[in-house]
């Protein structure tokens, strides 16, 4: 069991990093690109000339881009993450069937997933994936030809949109690192939540593993046993604890019934791990009986 949710956690960081690595790849493509794009530009002294020729290939460059954006090695990387969501269901399959007795995969748990899935490979394709880049790309560009502007300094502007630099990702790494890790681990939460829910599994315990920038709402719940009504409260603002609400980190959106699936919040690697009620501790029991939960 210990290495069944020993590979469920680690899998948060592993899955959605080989989209991460491939899309850093590709951002120095995309790069190449536009400075190949930007070489057929028209300047005078190290200026845009603002012409006919330059507006017709500003006009261009959208297209050219996002041809670039979907490369082949994207969309094979994308297909390997979209696979791993029903992986990962299998392997939180493999858990409950641990903890609990003739453990069935019903229908509507395959189908929790896939829309989970759907849900979070949407937000990696088509123009929600390409406008965090070609929104600020684009004005970039178009007010430095229409201004006849410095060519050095647009494209030095346009490395760090694209690239980033030491304090901050391009726009394409970034979009990618919050919405894979975050769309895996929620996807992850919410089959779990939503199985526990149907088996009557009313105990968590608040798992997963420390990070260098653990938030404190979860460095206080780490490794500790609850009752699902005493995680409702914490979405609704109750009961928190020191840490506060909004706590550090805390997804505004958090309430009662989602706070199963967002956790702590943004980039969150801690999850409330259904268990038996066998295995929870007697002075976790004592507790919500006194608060009336049980």
């Amino acid at each position: 069991m210990a290495s069944i949710l020993d590979n469920k956690f680690d899998r948060l960081d592993e899955v959605p990093k080989l989209l991460e690595q491939t899309t850093e790849t590709l951002q120095a493509e995309v790069m190449e690109e536009v400075e190949r794009l930007m070489s057929q530009l028209e300047t005078v002294d190290g200026k845009f000339v603002l012409s006919e020729k330059n507006i017709s290939i500003l006009e261009s460059i959208e297209i050219q881009i996002k041809n670039k954006v979907f490369s082949p090695q994207y969309e094979t990387a994308l297909r390997k993450y979209a696979r791993e969501f029903t992986n990962q269901a299998k392997l939180n399959d493999l858990y409950f069937d641990g903890i609990v007795n003739n453990y069935e995969v019903k229908p509507i748990y395959e189908k929790v997933i896939r829309q989970a899935q759907r849900n979070t490979i949407e937000l990696l394709t088509g123009d929600t994936f390409t406008q965090p880049l070609m929104t600020p790309l684009k004005e970039l560009m178009n007010t430095a030809v229409m201004n006849e502007g410095s060519y050095y300094d647009t494209l030095q502007g346009l490395r760090k949109i694209i690239l980033g630099n030491d304090q901050v990702d391009g726009k394409l790494l970034s979009h990618v690192k919050r919405v894979a890790y975050d769309g895996f681990a929620i996807s992850d939460r919410t089959y779990t939540s939503n199985v526990a829910k149907d088996l009557g599994l009313d105990f968590y315990r608040w798992s997963g593993g420390k990070i260098d920038d653990t938030r404190c709402f979860c460095l206080e719940r780490a490794g500790k046993y609850y009752h699902r009504k005493e995680i409702e409260a914490w979405g609704d603002g109750k009961e928190v604890g020191n840490c506060g609400h909004p706590w550090q980190g805390m997804n505004s959106l958090t309430n009662k019934d989602n706070i199963f699936s967002l956790a702590g919040g943004r980039n969150c690697k801690h999850s409330p791990l259904p268990v038996s009620e066998k295995s929870v501790p007697a002075s976790v029991i004592k507790r919500n009986k006194e608060k009336g939960n049980i």
